[in-house]
């Protein structure tokens, strides 16, 4: 009997290409004898993480992705630290450095590539930087330990995560971009500019238009001098302006190269026994920085080096889904849509950083942008995927819902719906896992399929798809049985326990630290103005009442004490009148909620499901033309509420401002509940009063003007009407899906009609 010798296959590479390609290789039959050369000490790791190990939000262990026992395990010979001297394709033989020289049958190059360094004097200088592996992150931390000032060079993703570090390790960063938008290759210029209004809201300057020319000082930075002739004084210049395909063992070796090394469909070089994937390829005249391009390549050259060839790689529709400084964002396709025959609908808050766009062509769509809000960009993209006609639905495509059987959830999704961009996991697969794995929890469907190990932003997604299936035993074991409608996570903990009962666990957490906070308190110390940032680990913004946007010069003097002594030394002063702190650690909360109370402030109910701060006009008392000063109105409706039970579990926040001008400086359209300055004839008299609009929103799928009740309301009576409208929301208002739960949709549900009957039911009329 005659043995057919295993084929050597050697892979010059092991970053998350090599590794995702040597994946897909162990999946085939008789997967050839493979030995793996690394020119990092590290096992394969994600790189999409390295800006995570920058902010402390991640140690380098944690975003190991393959560790050195999972080669042994495999078969595979892995050799880290070795760069490769050359390859003779004629003999085809590998040089290693400090090592004898190997031959293969096939040849995989995955060599990534390689900072793009812009001309500018200087670069040699101590204190002068680059972002590409886990070297580069662990000299930034040791330098940004000492040091206090730096200079982003790039905006694109790579420089706003690094930013958004550095930020997080207590230095002041500017990020200097040669374009006139951020993040141009995700991003158009209305998006851009929201994105840079966020990122500067973070403490981080921005300047446009224009980068380094020179780096100044001795042996060590100290200056940066820009091509505008601006200066800025500096210890660090972090350079991220780009990324070049690291070609240059594939040119010596005599391979055709362009940019990248040219690749056919099948992932094959000039060379037919040698492959290549990742960063370093060109195929079809693109390049990709992406991942998910990256994983199709790998299934690809894992199915040609095997011998099958079925699959091939036709090319990828650029597809970003992460999240920028913790600000989460979806970019597909066209977004530009600057072709002949393209038409763009756009949705745009700039209050609440919160960006959609779809372009269409020919009736279909063909890229779209959503930014800060995420509802509808999963259906969207399969939209783009499945080239569908969409001339009928176009009003509904910003709102994330279809006119027919809209997808109100990740439940609806078809199964062939990417859930994880990063790794190419669809639905189908997660579905897979929970029936036929027993997959029951996040972490064992990240260890079983992948999803959520990438840039993470499709956790949510996953859980959902999880909460779905929970209580479900008529679908264990059923492949094809559907998910059931999704649980929401936020009533399910509502139930449990008030977010107005998480004040004794708050004082516990102050003592325990920030990290024992369980995520279901993480939501609940909302209630109290408590928000945990994902971009500031251990750091909380907190927000303070302020009705009417009224406050004394003791309570200002307490809250720049505060600041100062706690926070980042800033104040925000918020759309809806009241103030935010940022940068406070948990175990100052007590100390601050009693400097607070000194004076008269409140934190309660400024966040969750609760009555928001009650707007008004802000000169009320003062104004000209005005009709009534409603302070003392705003004042009785938030006492009414504040602390309140009855008022701490509505389905979703409510918006809520009663204004006696005439001027409309508070955006009533955009409000849940608004009040506006109204008189009428009563025994021959004017009467001043109020007419009483609901049903407005900004968000949650898109604009809808407040509805006129046509009531009349006199000032004595109004935080009575305000309270059973709110009552009216907390007993009948959605609450399946959180994005689909504001009042708008239960006036839309009910009708304005039905609504005012209610209201006057409930007040006796």
């Amino acid at each position: 009997m005659r043995f057919r010798k295993r084929k050597r296959l050697l892979v010059v590479g092991n970053g998350m290409a090599a590794a995702a390609t040597l994946e897909e290789i162990l999946k085939q039959p008789d997967p050839p004898e493979t030995t793996v050369f690394g020119a990092e000490p590290h096992a394969n790791y994600n790189r999409i993480l390295l800006s995570d190990v920058l902010a402390c939000a991640k140690t380098p262990g944690e975003i190991i992705l393959n560790p050195t026992n999972w080669y042994e395990k495999n078969g595979i010979e892995l050799h880290l630290g070795i760069t490769i001297n050359g390859v003779d394709l004629k003999g085809r033989r590998l040089f290693p450095q400090g090592g004898p020289s190997r031959e293969f049958d096939q040849l995989l190059i995955a060599t990534g590539s390689t900072p793009f360094i812009p001309p500018m004097e200087g670069t040699g200088k101590k204190g002068v930087f680059t972002f590409r592996n886990l070297e580069d992150t662990e000299s930034l931390i040791r330098w940004a330990a000492r040091h206090d000032r730096a200079v982003v060079v790039g905006g694109g993703l790579l420089g706003l995560e690094a930013a958004r570090g550095l930020t997080n390790r207590g230095v002041v960063v500017t990020v200097v971009h040669l374009m006139n938008t951020l993040m141009e290759q995700q991003l158009d210029e209305a998006a851009g500019g929201i994105l840079k209004s966020e990122i500067e809201k973070m403490g981080i300057a921005v300047k446009l238009g224009t980068t380094v020319q020179s780096i100044m000082g001795g042996e060590k930075t100290e200056a940066v001098r820009l091509t505008n002739g601006e200066w800025i004084e500096t210890d660090l210049v972090l350079i991220t302006a780009g990324i070049r395909p690291n070609i240059s063992l594939a040119k010596e070796s005599g391979l055709a190269v362009n940019r990248g090394i040219l690749v056919d469909d099948r992932m094959q070089t000039s060379h037919p026994e040698v492959y290549a994937v990742g960063e370093c390829v060109e195929h079809r005249g693109k390049t990709y920085g992406l991942v998910a391009p990256i994983l199709e390549q790998a299934r690809v050259a894992a199915e040609a080096i095997s011998g099958r060839g079925e699959r091939v790689y036709q090319g990828s529709v650029p597809s970003t889904k992460l999240k920028v400084a913790g600000i989460r964002l979806s970019s597909m396709g066209d977004f530009l849509g600057k072709g002949p025959g393209s038409e763009s609908l756009v949705y745009m808050d700039t209050g609440m950083a919160a960006y959609k766009k779809v372009v269409i062509r020919d009736n279909r769509i063909i890229g779209a942008i959503f930014l800060g809000e995420e509802e509808g960009s999963g259906e969207i993209q399969e939209m783009i995927r499945s080239g569908r006609d969409v001339s009928g639905i176009r009003t509904e495509l910003l709102a994330g819902a279809r006119s027919e059987n809209p997808v109100r959830s990740a439940a609806e999704l078809p199964e062939s719906a990417l859930i994880c961009n990063c790794n190419l996991v669809t639905k189908g697969e997660i579905l897979c896992a929970v029936r036929e794995k027993g997959c029951a929890t996040l972490r064992e469907i990240s260890s079983e399929t992948k999803a959520a190990t990438g840039c993470g932003t499709c956790a949510p997604l996953v859980e959902e798809l999880l909460a779905g299936m929970a209580g479900r035993p008529e679908t264990a074991g059923k492949p094809g049985a559907g998910i059931g409608k999704a649980v929401n996570k936020i009533e399910q903990w509502k139930t449990e326990k008030d977010g107005l009962d998480v004040l004794d666990d708050l004082n516990r957490y102050a003592k325990e630290g920030w990290e024992t906070i369980p995520e279901s308190d993480v939501q609940r110390l909302k209630w109290y103005g408590l928000f945990l940032r994902n971009p500031t680990p251990g750091q909380f913004m907190l927000r303070i009442r302020m009705p009417n946007g009224i406050a004394q010069a003791a309570q200002l003097k307490v809250l720049a004490g505060i600041s100062k002594t706690h926070g980042n030394g800033l104040i925000d002063l918020t759309t809806r009148q009241q103030v935010q702190l940022r940068n406070l650690r948990i175990e100052k909360v007590p100390e601050v909620f009693e400097a607070l109370s000194a004076v008269s402030l409140t934190t309660v109910q400024t966040g969750m499901d609760s009555i928001r701060n009650v707007m008004g006009c802000p000169v009320t008392g003062l104004a000209p033309n005005e009709l009534i000063d409603t302070h003392p109105v705003i004042k009785e409706f938030t006492e009414r509420f504040l602390g309140n039970r009855d008022y701490s579990n509505l389905p979703r926040k409510m918006n809520v401002t009663i204004t006696g001008c005439l001027e409309n400086c508070i955006h009533a359209e955009v409000q849940d509940i608004a009040l506006l300055p109204a008189s009428k004839k009563s025994g021959g008299e004017s009467v001043d009063g109020f007419n009483v609009w609901v049903g407005g929103k900004n968000g949650s799928g898109g604009f809808r003007a407040a509805s006129s009740l046509d009531v009349f309301v006199p000032p004595g009576e109004a935080a009575a009407v305000c309270a059973q409208i709110t009552l009216i929301f907390r007993d009948h208002g959605p609450r399946d899906k959180r994005t689909q739960a504001r009042l708008a949709f239960l006036i839309e549900s009910w009708g304005e009609a039905r609504f005012r009957r209610e209201l006057e039911k409930r007040l006796g009329g």
